[in-house]
């Protein structure tokens, strides 16, 4: 079974029929092909944004009143000019689109929520959220950090069949959060907690929420909000070197952060941080299981880590698209956009676009690739916690090779079904050494 076959065998049965009987038939115009809402369309998209490349880069989806964009310096030409895509109306597929399909509303109310803003607000709000990911804060979260994963890495037994997700690729980002927060990371409260958090935006972010469905979300997050108030009010009597005291000596339009906007940061990384690379070690892990040579010249080559990080996030990036709303009119691409219109960078088709990418659907960590991926954006908005990833990333892989001889997978898994996430719901792996 090729690598196509084999992540789509990890759909659901449903997805897959109607993958079939709604893609299935390349003759078919791209009007009726382009329906970016639909989870059924990523079982295998490539075929279509093949296409799209070829005859419209710049594509519009009249029913979502959305141009799909998947060319590489089309995506890039996007990210680099919020003053003419904008991301205050929202960044989601189907922000002013469709009801209860966004987060941004449960987040603390009356916080500046750093995804939804543009210059010059939005470089206030990543100068008051960058110390965690600065270098420095990095070089000094390493060694706790590597001592953490390898914990991780050193509970699996060679031999058996372990679910990835939830005992490995869940359990290090938010043990990472934690360290950033100061919590402990061997906090199996928090760790239950950050999890639910996470599972709920993801929730949000991806699909249609019934009227209890977003009831429910918003009494999770009042949970959170009120997680968090603890918090604050622990460091405001023993402060540390952590984020949370970093935020309380902070400061926005020459006032120290409100309640709300203290909250809405935490948010930001509690809630918003982990899914990300839960869906990043996930894929490394699969894609390395399916190509078992890729695997073995990596244990060859440990210095090709940092390249087999960057590949899984150029061929299988965690966030599959995001959106701008067009505040002007504009052209891109040839075409004519108008305002109030919606714009989809489509970035898992810009990471595979044949003009910038040789071989661009071959997953290769040893082939030079010279220009960077867009997995984490790019420009004003590229992810702040990018670093933190690579990072993660890194040390996983890097503990995975000195350990095992062998990744493979023990079963087809479970992917998230989702027109924003790009990850697993549940991976079965076995690790020999």
């Amino acid at each position: 079974m090729n690598e196509t076959a084999t992540l789509a065998a990890s759909h659901s049965h449903g997805v897959r029929v109607r993958h079939a009987e709604r893609y299935g038939d390349s003759t078919r115009s791209l009007d009726e092909l382009v329906n970016m809402e639909d989870p059924a369309f990523y079982v295998n998209p490539w075929p279509v944004y093949t296409r799209m490349q070829r005859e419209a880069p710049v594509h519009y989806q009249r029913s979502l009143n959305t141009w799909v964009v998947t060319r590489y310096d089309d995506v890039r030409a996007v990210a680099r000019t919020p003053e003419t895509f904008s991301a205050a109306h929202g960044i989601l597929l189907l922000d002013g689109v469709g009801s209860g399909a966004g987060a941004q509303d449960l987040f603390a109310g009356g916080a500046d929520f750093i995804g939804l803003t543009d210059p010059p607000r939005h470089t206030e709000l990543r100068r008051v959220m960058q110390p965690p990911f600065t270098p420095p804060s990095l070089a000094a979260l390493t060694p706790r950090l590597s001592h953490a994963i390898d914990g991780v890495l050193d509970a699996i037994e060679p031999g058996t069949v372990i679910e990835w997700v939830e005992e490995v690729a869940a359990k290090v980002p938010v043990i990472a959060i934690a360290m950033i927060l100061g919590i402990d990371p061997a906090d199996q409260d928090f760790l239950r907690r950050a999890r639910r958090w996470s599972d709920i935006v993801e929730d949000l972010a991806s699909t249609h929420l019934s009227a209890d469905e977003m009831a429910t979300a918003r009494s999770v997050f009042a949970e959170l909000d009120q997680f968090i108030l603890v918090l604050f009010d622990e460091r405001r009597q023993a402060p540390g070197d952590d984020f949370l005291s970093s935020l309380l000596t902070d400061s926005l339009d020459g006032h120290r952060l409100t309640t709300a906007n203290l909250i809405g940061f935490t948010q930001a990384l509690i809630a918003a941080g982990s899914d990300t690379v839960r869906s990043l070690l996930a894929n490394l892990v699969a894609l390395l299981a399916i190509r078992p040579d890729q695997y073995a010249l990596l244990r060859q080559r440990p210095e090709l880590v940092p390249a087999a990080v960057e590949e899984t996030l150029r061929f299988s990036p965690s966030a599959r698209a995001f959106a701008r709303h067009v505040a002007q009119d504009t052209t891109l691409g040839g075409q004519q956009l108008h305002a109030g219109q919606r714009v989809l960078m489509a970035f898992d088709a810009a990471n595979r676009d044949p003009s910038v990418f040789a071989n661009p659907h071959v997953f290769d960590i040893a082939c030079p690739r010279e220009r960077r991926n867009v997995a984490f954006g790019f420009g004003t908005h590229v992810c702040i916690a990018a670093p933190l990833a690579r990072l993660e990333a890194r040390i996983l892989l890097e503990g995975l090779c000195r350990r095992f001889g062998r990744v493979e997978l023990a079963g087809p898994g479970e992917r998230v079904e989702s027109f924003l996430r790009n990850g697993w719901r549940s991976l079965p792996v076995r690790l020999t050494a």
